[in-house]
């Protein structure tokens, strides 16, 4: 009887040490503030302040982009340079650079059923960092052959981003100038100012139109302690599997990444990273404001960003152009995993990023922000030993899904046997 005793204690002791020990080493496994890691560092960052109104109190890190990965955005060989005006146009409307462009945009303002004044995107890539794209704009030809190219792209409906990437083009502020400039007729340019107008004055049932996926109005998300509240947008379809194949085609070839998630219309950078950081998210938000200037969101400098935290890519406005969130940081190195407009997610540096996130034609302009939105929740496991049941609780980040102070909360039974259901998960006020 006495042996039995003691196995019974032995084992209870066992359970309760372990189960102490499983909560211990998740939180140590999970605990997004890590005091011990290293600061990121960078031989070639500084700060600049923010020069708006509103952001007058931020100071952006500017980061440069390494020449290789400028040379790869931005560079194109000699010969394809020499290529007479249609086949270079060719080259560049093809280049990883213009495709990676349009499918990576998520920032912009929606007025009256179209995106700013032109029915698209806005667009704040410079495409004459290009050097393919600056020798174009010096050709005499090129506009006839921008008006064959678009007679091309509306009789061919198949064609793969074809409008998105005419449209592109056509809120080049250089291109509007060719443009505007040639009213007096010498070349004939009907269709590319038949298309800017149509732009200018388009109306639509969805709220607007993004690579031809339209996104209707879906309601109001808030900010978890001020209760900002800012408008999120649903598409109305998503990519077929041979686009999908295509974007990850392109991405791989341009950035050597491969999607941590798939491609998808359903959600952008800004909502995976401040609003719910997983795939099963369904909301596209323009604008992170609402998050960022939140009263549980704190600025971070450089020196004490940890991981968890998010990083915000600044345009030349000084304006949120993408969000991302810190993932890891390894010897002072930073991964961020982001979305990228409709493409997919994925880790990468700060600095190897599509163009239309930089700041300038020679880097980036990114502020750090610490945003979570605790509440303790049941985390998975659970276990019966003499008159009690044991769930496991965590607090739990409802933004990037973090959990950290792991713990037990018992709650009494009458067994063994245990009588209540398997995996029934108690109120947070029954915790004894």
């Amino acid at each position: 009887m006495r042996y039995r005793v003691l196995t019974a204690i032995s084992i209870l002791v066992i359970a309760l040490l372990g189960g102490r020990l499983l909560a211990q080493g998740w939180e140590q496994e999970n605990n997004h503030v890590n005091e011990t890691e290293k600061a990121p560092t960078d031989s070639v960052i500084s700060e600049q302040k923010c020069d708006t109104d509103r952001d007058n109190d931020v100071k952006g890190t500017f980061i440069t982009v390494p020449d290789e990965q400028l040379e790869k955005n931005f560079g194109v060989p000699e010969e394809v340079l020499r290529l007479d005006t249609s086949k270079l146009l060719d080259y560049f409307w093809n280049s990883p650079f213009l495709l990676c462009d349009i499918i990576s945009r998520s920032s912009f303002e929606v007025n009256s059923g179209s995106i700013t004044d032109s029915g698209s995107v806005s667009v704040t890539t410079d495409y004459s960092w290009n050097k393919a794209f600056a020798e174009l704009i010096k050709r005499e030809d090129f506009l006839p052959e921008l008006e064959k190219k678009a007679r091309t792209v509306y009789e061919d409906t198949e064609m793969a981003f074809g409008i998105s990437k005419l449209q592109a083009i056509l809120s080049q502020p250089t291109v509007k100038e060719l443009i505007g400039n040639n009213r007096s007729g010498d070349t004939d340019c009907r269709m590319l100012e038949r298309i800017i107008e149509d732009d200018a004055q388009s109306s639509s049932r969805a709220a607007f139109y993004l690579n031809g996926i339209g996104y209707n109005w879906g309601g109001t998300v808030y900010s978890a302690g001020s209760n900002n509240g800012t408008s999120y947008y649903t598409a109305d379809s998503d990519w077929s599997s041979t686009t999908i194949s295509n974007i990850n085609n392109t991405i791989f070839s341009q950035y050597g990444l491969n999607p941590i998630y798939t491609p998808t219309t359903k959600y952008n950078c800004h909502s995976y990273a401040w609003y719910r950081s997983h795939n099963g998210n369904m909301k596209w938000i323009p604008n992170p404001d609402a998050f960022r200037y939140d009263s549980v969101c704190s600025e971070v400098t450089p020196s004490t960003v940890h991981e968890k935290d998010i990083i915000v890519y600044l345009n030349a406005n000084y304006s949120p152009e993408h969000s991302g969130v810190v993932w890891s940081i390894t010897d002072g190195n930073i991964t961020i995993r982001s979305k990228w407009g409709q493409s997919g997610v994925y880790d990468h540096p700060i600095t190897n990023v599509p163009a239309n996130y930089y700041f300038n034609s020679n880097g980036v302009m990114v502020v750090y922000y610490r945003y979570h939105d605790y509440h303790s929740q049941y985390a998975g496991q659970e276990y019966h030993s003499g008159n009690s049941h044991y769930y496991l609780y965590a607090d739990t980040c409802s933004v990037c899904l973090n959990q950290t102070n792991f713990h037990w909360v018992e709650v009494p039974c009458s067994g063994p046997p245990c009588i209540l259901p398997y995996m029934s998960i108690p109120a947070e006020d029954e915790e004894q």
